[in-house]
């Protein structure tokens, strides 16, 4: 599993982090700290499963996630993020295993037969998984957040990213949060992130059908 705790001065996305903090796509939003404390025990396994329906509007500035959502995603969040790194690598790989065309969209399909040794590769694992820390840090008050992910959506664009592949990223994200939590992946954790998930795309998604339109005009 990716999710072995890491026993030296900080995550093992240290390295990259300084770098990945200052993208400007994360802005100056609240950072989290490093180490956040472990989970209380699930017991229930469930299956993943991904809301494929039109998106929602998006939720008030509290996101509209219950005080008990908001402590199950921090709890659970805090296994990931012991190892950010290996977790966003899972990630792209469960993306690409749903959707093998999927890789042509990269920067880094040239370097497909051996990811492991591609900085590209890594360094946009870790971004994307930095970028869901910083929106489970600002759980509270996603108002913040919002605008950020309106800019991801349109930037997505140019990417030829089109609407279809939110279900795949959304499926992937949640089977790499089940990989890691094992048996504490439980029925309650999967509506908090498919909950989270939902918000991301009601806010990405119309952005990106908002850029796609007008490159096509």
């Amino acid at each position: 599993c990716s999710c072995s705790v890491h026993d030296g001065p900080g995550p093992p996305s240290t390295i990259l982090e300084g770098r990945l903090y200052r993208h400007k796509s994360l802005g100056s939003l609240p950072r989290p700290p490093f180490r956040l404390s472990p989970p209380d025990p699930h017991n229930s396994p469930c299956a993943t499963r991904i809301h494929r329906g039109s998106s929602k509007k998006m939720p008030s500035t509290e996101s509209g996630l219950s005080p008990q959502d908001k402590e199950i995603l921090t709890k659970t969040w805090s296994v990931v993020a012991h190892d950010l790194q290996g977790n966003g690598e899972a990630l792209f790989h469960n993306i690409f295993k749903a959707a093998p065309g999927a890789i042509e969209l990269f920067s880094f399909k040239n370097e497909a037969k051996d990811l492991r040794r591609s900085v590209a590769f890594k360094t946009h694992a870790l971004m994307v998984m930095r970028t869901v820390d910083v929106a489970i840090y600002n759980i509270d008050d996603l108002s913040p957040v919002v605008p950020v992910l309106q800019k991801l959506g349109k930037r997505h664009s140019k990417y030829k990213v089109v609407p279809e592949h939110f279900p795949i990223v959304g499926g992937a994200l949640l089977q790499t949060i089940k990989d890691c939590l094992k048996e504490k992946w439980t029925k309650d954790v999967e509506n908090a992130w498919l909950a989270v998930w939902n918000i991301v795309e009601s806010v990405m998604k119309p952005a990106l059908i908002e850029e796609n339109e007008k490159n096509r005009q």
